[in-house]
């Protein structure tokens, strides 16, 4: 039986709205196949470097998520952007954490460029699915680059859902007496 996941329906979903802009592009299904499997193939290396596609000759963005272990935590460093062509990956990543039983995240924008509204319900999400396990979700912001990240979370309120630290040792730490 095929299952169909939550991004084969968003993706459907996409391409509904989208009309008539790509009709006369072909996608050969074997193709399909050969990236997905290659992506499958990259995601057993503990980083992971997604580009998301090029339309009209603009790539439309790129995300790296990295993930480490630490005693208690999963530590995910994220570098490029997060919106909505890079953000399913981000939630696919998060998802394999919580199906391992990892349900202590600290999240690192350290490396982030961008983050839109697709990529802070992707991390809501993630403390939802935490939560359910008594997990936490702990954020990192420490660098000038990672401030305009900060500046997107206190207009949002959610500064106040998530802790927010320095650095991932003093998210560690933090975490720990908790």
């Amino acid at each position: 039986m095929n299952r169909r996941t939550w991004d084969d329906v968003e993706i459907e979903n996409w391409a509904a709205r989208q009309g008539e802009k790509f009709a006369d592009v072909q996608i050969d299904p074997e193709e399909i196949e050969e990236a997905l499997r290659s992506v499958k193939r990259q995601a057993q290396d503990d980083s992971l470097q997604i580009s998301a596609p090029i339309i009209d000759g603009y790539e439309l963005g790129q995300l790296a998520v990295s993930t480490r272990f630490v005693p208690g935590f999963a530590i995910v460093e994220l570098g490029g952007e997060i919106d909505v062509y890079t953000s399913p990956f981000l939630r696919e990543a998060l998802a394999d954490l919580v199906m391992q039983g990892q349900y202590r995240h600290i999240i690192d924008f350290s490396r982030l460029d961008f983050l839109d509204s697709t990529g802070l319900n992707v991390i809501v999400a993630d403390l939802k699915a935490v939560r359910k396990h008594g997990g936490q979700v702990l954020l990192v912001c420490h660098n000038v680059r990672s401030q305009e990240i900060l500046k997107i979370l206190r207009i949002t309120n959610l500064v106040n859902i998530f802790p927010v630290y320095g650095t991932v040792d003093e998210a560690v730490a933090a975490g720990s007496e908790t």
